[in-house]
């Protein structure tokens, strides 16, 4: 499985995943936090991480997975859980490294679309994490790390993301010759072993997390929580895949897989794989008709609230209404796109 860059967590994709946050009855609740004295677990570059820190992440993560709060589940959990942490501390320092800016209103229209999401008034997500035990903090540090390091890799990938005609090429070719070859819609979850010495923790944090998996906690959720892989972004989706696209332990179970199914443990390149089979099929044989088509790709800092836009929001929809409106060709979007 592919893991070229580490990415930073989805706050988003974790909260919006769950529908239910709103509906759902208050989760068993860990101890307080106040009977654990509060000790220091790291520091990144002259940043403190605590106890109270990785306990907070923990209950936003029951919560947001609908899971009970039990103290051995997450005393499991916490191991991963400030590793993800000193990542993000990472990623955050590269972020302000960089002079890139997250601004309050760009925070705060992402909790609007969390709570948009659940079904939930404005300001309702504050009590509801309040009510579990949940640090709001946690989820406002979360969510500017996340914001800040899409606006990261966006200022630096760039023009890396246009999809080029000899790539078009390329997959048309692979496509004619992959007809009737078997292909499948795959998800992922990748724990990363550093050092050898960790793989039994390592393996025990993944029964973990498999055992709520097969309990029925939302596969993109856990993905978009734990993984250390990019697709984590994507709730661990893969897309469809064939064999040879995926680890050879990896394949070699997932041909085996009945759709729905959760795999245990896999040993991969870096550390575990836990893989989700969501569907199988085989590549069509009708690949004649072919469309030309370009894009321009207009980003927003943030996910849209359609309610209430951000002012860079609205000069971005206006400007994609007035191309829809003189853009008649691929011509003139590949034009529009270099301008």
């Amino acid at each position: 499985m592919t893991r070229s860059i580490r990415l930073a967590v989805s706050a988003l994709a974790l909260l919006a995943a769950a529908p239910a946050l709103a509906a759902a009855a208050p989760t068993a609740r860990l101890g307080p936090a106040a009977a654990r004295p509060v000790r220091i677990l790291a520091v990144v570059n002259g940043t403190v991480i605590t106890s109270e820190d990785v306990d907070n992440r923990a209950r936003l993560f029951a919560v947001s997975s609908s899971l009970p709060q039990h103290p051995e589940v997450l005393e499991r959990l916490r191991p991963q859980i400030l590793r993800q942490l000193v990542d993000e501390r990472l990623r955050m320092q590269e972020v302000e490294r960089q002079h890139i800016v997250v601004e309050g209103k760009q925070i705060a229209a992402a909790i609007q679309e969390i709570e948009a999401r659940n079904g939930m008034q404005p300001g309702a997500l504050r009590a509801k994490l309040s009510g579990d035990g949940v640090s709001f903090t946690t989820l406002i540090d979360q969510v500017r790390t996340e914001i800040g390091w899409t606006m990261l890799l966006r200022q630096q990938m760039g023009d890396r993301l246009r999809v080029s005609d000899a790539d078009v090429a390329e997959r048309t070719r692979a496509l004619t010759a992959e007809v009737g070859q078997p292909e499948y819609h795959v998800s992922e979850i990748f724990i990363p072993v550093e050092n050898p010495a960790r793989d039994a923790e390592a393996r025990r944090f993944a029964d973990v997390v498999i055992k709520q998996l097969r309990a029925g906690a939302p596969f993109p959720v856990v993905a978009a929580q734990f993984s250390q892989s990019q697709s984590a972004l994507q709730g661990g989706d893969l897309g469809w895949v064939q064999p040879s696209q995926l680890d050879p332990n990896v394949a070699n179970v997932v041909q085996q897989m009945p759709p729905g199914a959760v795999s245990e443990p896999l040993s991969v390149p870096g550390g575990l794989a836990i893989a989700h089979l969501i569907a199988k099929r085989q590549i069509g044989r009708d690949i004649a008709t072919m469309l030309s088509m370009r894009q321009v790709f207009l980003p927003f800092a943030v996910p849209l609230n359609p309610s209430a836009p951000t002012p860079q929001q609205v000069e971005t929809l206006k400007r994609a209404e007035a191309l829809g409106g003189r853009v008649h060709s691929c011509a003139e979007m590949e034009q529009a796109a270099r301008d």
